[in-house]
């Protein structure tokens, strides 16, 4: 379970640095605070690198287009400072332009962990068009990579993969883990993967030792939190809305 790896997030409160898109800023912020942690949501290219220089973790999101410049910076300190990565593909399959920003991060070491959802998992390991727009398309019969391609992609370039979906696979390329929490509900508010990419970062800011064990703890935490919101808005009939408030209550307990 979570405990430990959530407690020292709480005993460190990581100062994460969220360069993510518009639609979730306040999502992404919020779930921070709620984990224990600390958001800075700067996103100017002219302080991204100052800005970094104290932070803890950084999460590139690539909804962010017009932030492009702030996150090659801000990523280039990161890893001088051994700060973790976490890039969050959103979009990927559906824009060549995020494609080959992405294969940049990549090439140059930048990245520590990827989560996506299967279709940008699926465009990041190949390098191509899956499907346009942020939702995974439900079609259990698109040419997905296997667990072992995402595996020794993950091997390739030494960093860990998080495909998030009914069941979240994480690999290292040598350690394979499978997280089953969660509700279906969580799909239906805007910002579930972006605020999980940065409960991830928080994660792995504050439990360096443990890697892959880190990301899981992080996965197993959000899911659940998603489990028992759910759980409480269906008791009371309630909604989208109802479930995001308290889906933020249950991360901050």
């Amino acid at each position: 379970m979570y405990t430990e790896q959530l407690m020292n997030v709480r005993k460190t409160v990581p100062l994460v640095q969220c360069i993510t898109n518009n639609v979730t800023i306040l999502d992404c912020a919020n779930a921070l605070l709620a984990a224990g942690a600390s958001p800075t949501m700067s996103h100017a290219w002219q302080e991204a690198k100052e800005v970094q220089h104290g932070c803890s973790a950084l999460v590139l999101n690539l909804g962010a287009t017009e932030s492009f410049k702030a996150m090659e910076l801000a990523a280039a300190e990161a890893h001088e400072c051994g700060h973790p990565v976490v890039l969050d593909p959103v979009g990927v399959g559906g824009s060549s332009y995020r494609r080959g920003f992405m294969q940049e991060m990549l090439g140059a070491g930048f990245i520590d962990c990827i989560r996506g959802n299967a279709a940008e998992i699926a465009s990041a390991v190949r390098g191509k068009a899956t499907v346009t727009g942020v939702d995974e398309p439900q079609d259990d019969h698109l040419d997905y990579p296997s667990d072992q391609e995402t595996a020794a992609f993950a091997s390739e370039y030494g960093l860990i993969i998080v495909r998030s979906g009914v069941k979240d696979y994480i690999t290292d390329g040598n350690k394979d883990l499978i997280c089953t929490a969660g509700d279906p509900m969580m799909k239906r508010i805007t910002g579930t993967g972006c605020m999980s990419s940065c409960i991830i970062a928080a994660f792995m800011a504050s439990n360096k030792t443990v890697g892959t064990d880190a990301v899981m703890a992080a996965c197993e935490y959000f899911g659940e939190c998603g489990k028992k919101a759910a759980e409480k808005t269906r008791a009371v009939s309630g909604g989208t809305m109802s479930f995001r408030m308290n889906f933020i209550d249950e991360l901050s307990f």
